[in-house]
């Protein structure tokens, strides 16, 4: 007698079966509609399914069919350097709690961080005991498939022991589905400027660095290379200035174009109906889409997007959170973007607001609100609940995807 736990031989052959299962033309269809990590697991049915799902052209196919933000990565509010990750699935007990996420590459001692997410890729860094010499890591969360990048050379000089490296991702699936780069970025602070001194790109397909160039250029010391987004082809940065004692606004936007491999700053975009009185909580791109979001005084939030041409940043949405029944009546707590999250149509889209302890779906097209996540001590609030411009990178978004980093 068998047991319980064991799975029943099949005691049948169904030939009409096994000729879909043989038909790529045929199952290709039906696969591309079934979940990531269904797939990662159905690898092991066939050499021919294996082939099939690990192709560029069935990954690029499956994300055009499910292109969504799946959830978030939250990092923990302790010493150590760990993760929560927040599902942000409507199948998904809203009131669960998110579970912490390991990123256990090469046995790291103290842990990984993540730098940055672009298209279901995170490109991450790890810290040794002598905290020198950090490895850079692009890997696929789902998959547990990563790459470790090899080691800058000439980039750690003497020059180099007053500089701050900064990082950005650049993978744009549409453009180049087994190509992402990632621009690496030397700075010296001054007084009221910074100094770019060196900029090194690794190229995927190449599986090496390129120095792109060693001639200085002075960039304001206002320019936020921590909140650097890839959009369109093109690194962003924003050039923050402070608006009165509390707030900051974006002035213009330092550019780094990946193909021509060229800087400049552009002046910010004309915002349709921005009042003198908004503050800019958050910037960022989801799905294709890059956005703003300003907060009023009076408690309304305004969300802007970008037009693909730099030309204008165009209202999308508005809402006033005074008429939302959520708002802590006895210690109300101050409401801050967490993230803005674009679907594949505007009715999937939405805003994710913090409050007291809790994680709140706000959605674009009638204003519904859901609470996706709630800690009783509040404890992830402690660390997320920042001024946007003045936190570290906490927060990044999850996307479910079968693209290999390497």
């Amino acid at each position: 007698m068998s047991s319980p736990d064991e799975v029943p031989t099949p005691t049948y052959y169904s030939p009409s079966a096994a000729t879909i299962a043989g038909n790529q033309d045929l199952i290709t269809p039906i696969l591309i509609r079934l979940p990531t990590k269904s797939l990662v697991r159905f690898k092991s049915v066939s050499k021919q399914w294996r082939s099939l799902i690990s192709s560029h052209h069935f990954s690029l196919f499956h994300f055009t069919q499910n292109h969504k933000c799946n959830g978030l990565f939250l990092l923990a509010p302790d010493y150590k350097i760990r993760y929560k990750l927040l599902s942000l699935q409507t199948h998904q007990d809203s009131s669960s709690n998110p579970s912490y996420f390991s990123l256990n590459l090469d046995n790291a001692l103290l842990g990984i961080q993540i730098l940055q997410s672009c298209c279901g890729l995170l490109l991450c860094s790890s810290t040794n005991v002598t905290f020198e010499n950090p490895n850079y890591y692009v890997c696929n969360p789902v998959t547990k498939k990563y790459k470790c990048l090899p080691p800058q050379p000439n980039l750690w000089t003497p020059a180099a022991e007053e500089a701050i490296f900064w990082f950005v991702l650049a993978f744009d699936p549409f453009r180049s589905v087994n190509n992402y780069r990632v621009v690496c970025l030397r700075v010296h602070n001054y007084a009221m400027i910074e100094v770019v001194d060196s900029i090194w790109i690794y190229n995927s397909v190449m599986g090496n660095w390129r120095a792109v160039s060693d001639d200085p250029f002075q960039v304001p010391s206002t320019v936020m290379f921590s909140k650097g987004v890839y959009w369109n082809g093109t690194i962003l940065w924003p050039n923050i200035k402070k608006v009165d004692v509390s707030s900051c606004d974006i002035q213009e936007l330092l550019c780094y174009d990946i193909d021509p491999e060229i800087f400049r700053m552009i002046p910010m975009p004309p915002v349709e109906g921005k009042t003198n009185f908004a503050e800019c909580e958050y910037f960022g791109e989801s799905c294709g889409h890059l956005h703003l979001v300003y907060k009023h005084k009076s408690g309304e939030f305004d969300v802007f997007e970008m037009e693909r041409d730099y030309s204008k940043w165009v209202l999308k949405f508005h809402f006033d959170s005074r008429n939302l029944n959520f708002m802590s009546e006895n210690q109300p707590s101050p409401l801050l973007v967490l993230n803005l999250v674009s679907g594949m149509d505007e009715g999937e889209s939405y805003l994710l607001l913090s409050e007291s302890g809790r994680i709140i779906c706000c959605k674009f097209w009638d204003g519904r609100v859901k609470e996706v996540s709630e800690t009783p001590d509040g404890a992830i609030d402690n660390v997320l609940l920042e001024h946007y411009w003045c936190s570290s990178i906490n927060y990044h978004q999850y996307m479910e995807t079968l693209f290999l980093p390497g």
